[in-house]
């Protein structure tokens, strides 16, 4: 298949989608789960899952088991759940606490470091520093945990200088998670980046997300309301407040956005009804503060109006399987409020994932047809002009 795919690649019409295979083939996919998912930084878990020392949380990107396990000063450890005396899972169940990381099989122990403490009956001349767990890199920027399985990996202080300050007024390390949905998807990865990246088919497929963004509602027509004198004059208020207001798009280069951005007129929250959800995230002045919204290929998706946040995680699973993780995140007190309905805090963003979901299903339905030939995407303004950047940088990844 390597000289196959060097001539998909090299036979690829920029600006069409990609050839079928992409989508299909389990070799193509072994390639993308090498230079794409074990070379890139991939979002892999939230503090708020191990806010105690002990804590831990498995992340899975198969045939990798990933222990995001929280230390005694607070650091979060990436170790891989592999013994190394015979290569027995450590940590059998996917979260959990632990004073120290027992192996079931043989009961080598190991401290949350991943250094090991005790083999038994091994003898005097055992060197117990050379037999520590494999480590991933970690890092932790605002609450999100990051990990790359790479020897090397890339520089990331670009996306962490940028996102950073979004994201530190909304405190997300010591928030609740308000509720969690895995969704088992028959889809290509990439189906899924791609439909998240475009807004063209929102109007006909998005009522709930149209309701709060008239942005999104008016995409199709030659001017989106995001550029009116009410998002201008709502982005000058927040910046006088101190809150960040720059967008960064992405670029052929960059391979992230994030950006504040302003809701329908009226709107303090992304709910059904516009009103708020829950308390101020954070240190936040206020609900009322427009959403922050970011992406980071080629995993990890992100809304956060000003009282909770939506992150939506992809695990790619096979050629035509994935998995989409979507966490929503409160301010700690925000359950405690007599009118807290978790209902209203997952109902705009539940529907529209779901609705994205059977898009992306769909998608690859009709992509495995024996008539499926490349298209075009659609040029312009909130289009799909982002999907042409996704898939230039996805084959020189892969190339």
């Amino acid at each position: 298949m390597a000289v196959a795919l060097d001539q998909l690649i090299r036979e690829h019409q920029p600006g069409l989608t990609l050839a079928q295979p992409f989508y299909t083939d389990a070799e193509i996919f072994n390639r993308d789960m090498e230079r794409v998912f074990r070379r890139q930084w991939l979002f892999a878990g939230l503090e708020a899952q191990i806010p105690k020392p002990g804590d831990y949380q498995i992340y899975r990107l198969d045939p990798d088991e990933i222990l995001l396990v929280r230390d005694d000063d607070g650091s979060v450890n990436a170790l891989f759940n592999v013994c190394t005396h015979r290569g027995s899972r450590i940590c059998l169940e996917p979260q959990g606490h632990v004073k120290m990381l027992v192996c079931p099989y043989h009961q080598w122990v190991f401290r949350r470091n991943g250094e090991l403490r005790a083999a038994r009956l091994t003898g005097e001349s055992f060197d117990a520093s050379a037999h520590g767990l494999a480590k991933a890199h970690v890092k932790v920027i605002e609450g999100l945990i990051f990990v790359c399985l790479a020897d090397e990996p890339p520089t990331f202080e670009e996306v962490e200088q940028s996102i950073r300050p979004h994201l530190a007024p909304l405190e997300l390390a010591g928030a609740t998670i308000a509720h969690h949905e895995r969704y088992d998807l028959r889809a290509n990865w990439k189906l899924i980046v791609e439909n998240f990246h475009e807004c063209y088919h929102c109007p006909g497929t998005h009522p709930e997300y149209c309701t709060v963004s008239s942005w999104a509602a008016s995409i199709n027509s030659p001017k989106p309301e995001y550029h009116d004198s009410y998002g201008r004059k709502r982005l000058a208020e927040w910046e006088a407040l101190g809150l960040p207001t720059h967008f960064l798009p992405l670029t052929e280069e960059r391979q992230f956005y994030v950006g504040r951005m302003p809701q329908r007129e009226g709107f303090v929250s992304q709910s059904m009804d516009g009103s708020a959800v829950g308390l101020p995230l954070g240190r936040l002045p206020s609900q009322d503060v427009g959403y922050v919204g970011m992406a980071i290929w080629p995993n990890l998706f992100f809304e956060a109006p000003g009282d909770y946040a939506v992150i939506m995680q992809l695990t790619p699973a096979g050629p035509t399987r994935s998995f989409v993780d979507m966490y929503w995140l409160v301010h700690p007190d925000t359950p405690k409020q007599p009118d807290y309905d978790v209902q209203r805090v997952i109902e705009v963003w539940k529907a529209t994932g779901e609705q994205d979901w059977e898009l992306s299903v769909n998608n690859q339905r009709g992509i495995e047809s024996t008539r499926y030939r490349p298209g075009p995407y659609v040029r312009g303004y909130g289009l799909e002009d982002p999907l042409v950047m996704f898939v230039d940088w996805y084959l020189r990844e892969i190339a």
